[in-house]
């Protein structure tokens, strides 16, 4: 019992937010475009294809490694925020151009 005690209130003491001072207010530079939709506003199937994927990956992977009930569920969500970030990061590469 006290085990669980002292447990609950150390991750009440991490879990308390702490305060940040700063000078200058931070101001959003650019919105981040909102869901599956590309510039023209229209649905980009790649990258449903690739959210879909790392999906079904990730509750695959972690629902067999893991024995616990939402394992799956847990992984699903995991695979498709890891597929989402990989897919956007991927436009970095600049094409060289030619001589």
């Amino acid at each position: 019992m006290i085990k669980m005690i002292l447990t609950t209130l150390v991750l009440f003491a991490f879990a308390s937010p702490l305060h940040a001072g700063t000078k200058e207010h931070l101001t959003l530079v650019s919105q981040p475009s909102s869901g599956v939709r590309d510039q023209t506003g229209s649905i980009d199937p790649t990258r449903v294809l690739a959210i879909g994927t790392g999906v079904i990956v990730g509750g695959v992977a972690i629902g067999s490694i893991f024995n616990f009930m939402g394992s799956g569920m847990v992984g699903a969500v995991g695979g498709g925020m890891v597929a989402n970030w990989w897919y956007k990061s991927g436009d970095d590469i600049i094409p060289l151009e030619r001589k």
